[in-house]
């Protein structure tokens, strides 16, 4: 049960179902999850359907915060997901020593690479995976040179209707 306001996150984008589609074959239970550009929560709640332990979660937009605050109490996930209104910044003030087993962003390729270069990968556990969207499939060269030098390559690649979805993981 989701309601999207004014934040993206309804579900019927395609690269929201990309993604839900690559959680669910990463998340068996028991996971740590971050959603950076969370939105409505949608990812993040999936994550914790298919028993995701808990969900950190950041947006920029303080709708949108509003929002997924607001769907993880109506779907019986408010004390398993806990969102923060800003950025990577807010994520290391919030949860400085943390790694996560799932690191989603469903941005676009411009904000993606400005993450993976302010060390979004740098959230993910050992054994853990990026999962990046937002990507349309002539922009993935660009994500693959952001990745250059962080250690992680595409392990996997999904796309729908000139999106992409991938995941990441390190070499």
């Amino acid at each position: 049960r989701m309601d999207s306001g004014l934040a993206f996150g309804s579900g019927s984008h395609p690269t929201t179902r990309l993604c839900v589609g690559l959680i669910e074959g990463r998340v068996k239970g028991g996971e740590r999850v971050f959603d950076l550009g969370t939105g409505t929560g949608v990812l993040a709640l999936a994550a914790l359907a298919l028993g995701a332990q808990n969900a950190l979660c950041a947006d920029i937009d303080p709708e949108a915060v509003a929002r997924a605050r607001e769907n993880a109490g109506r779907n019986g996930f408010a004390d398993r997901m806990t969102v923060k209104q800003g950025s990577l910044d807010v994520a290391r003030a919030a949860w400085p020593d943390d790694h996560f087993d799932l690191v989603i962003a469903n941005i676009l390729a411009d904000v993606l690479t400005e993450l993976i270069a302010q060390g979004l990968p740098g959230f993910v556990a050992p054994g853990g995976a990026l999962l990046l969207s937002g990507i349309k499939v002539e922009q993935v060269d660009l994500i693959q040179t952001a990745l250059r030098g962080t250690g992680y390559t595409i392990a996997e690649q999904r796309e729908r209707e000139g999106w992409l979805a991938l995941i990441a993981e390190k070499r």
